[in-house]
């Protein structure tokens, strides 16, 4: 997630994840080149980008997207983090890695999706959230509906939680200072993040917001 994430993007070196840069040269196409000062990396970033404003507030939020799997219907859990006071879109990521990875990262769909939680009262709400987080085998094994990829593509389907971890891993080596998070009430975010900003955390510097939101807009049928 970390080497495909930099190769793209240029922020940090796909090795050793160092984020001292400087630009060297071109490449034939004239495209700009990076070589990491540490280990002495050179690559080509496919979408160079110079400098990123630090936010002070990174705001998370979970969708679930469809995707044309094995079957109709099937969907993919995706993540985006954004600059909360700016509105920048700082990362996105969802569970679908063209990587080869372990069995024990796979989502395996058991058919036994979480409902979705409506309540007006918004206490109440929380409340059930919580229940659900009880009721499942462990804390991060979340059941969100089916999503398998069409036969012989190539690639997996993570579990939600794996991607959670590389996801605030990357804004961890962008931006390590960030305090606040605001996330999608869902416990397992909540242990990515202080994973990702452990020292900050382990000082008592950090803190982490839930938010509990729902459309209210009623000719929204779209299912994220």
């Amino acid at each position: 997630h970390l080497s495909t994430f930099t190769t793209e993007k240029g922020h940090f070196c796909p090795v050793c994840y160092g984020t001292e840069t400087i630009c060297y040269g071109h490449n034939p196409q004239g495209s700009q080149r990076i070589q990491c000062r540490n280990c002495k990396k050179v690559w080509t970033p496919k979408q160079y980008q110079k400098e990123i404003t630090p936010p002070e507030i990174i705001e998370t939020v979970a969708f679930l997207v469809p995707f044309q799997g094995v079957s109709s219907g099937q969907k993919l859990y995706v993540l985006i983090s954004f600059d909360a006071l700016r509105g920048n879109i700082l990362h996105l990521s969802t569970n679908y890695t063209q990587h080869q990875a372990g069995e024990s990262l796979h989502y395996r769909y058991r058919g036994n999706a979480e409902p979705e939680l409506h309540d007006n009262n918004i206490v109440q709400r929380v409340d059930m959230r919580e229940a659900q987080f009880l009721r499942r085998s462990q804390f991060d094994e979340i059941q969100y509906g089916s999503a398998a990829l069409k036969r012989n593509a190539k690639g997996v389907i993570l579990r939600p939680v794996i991607t959670a971890h590389g996801h605030f891993r990357v804004l961890n080596i962008l931006f390590p200072t960030v305090k606040t998070h605001v996330i999608s009430h869902e416990c397992f975010l909540r242990g990515a993040i202080i994973t990702a900003w452990a020292d900050l955390f382990r000082q008592q510097q950090g803190e982490i917001w839930f938010i509990e939101e729902e459309i209210a807009d009623d000719t929204d049928n779209m299912p994220w």
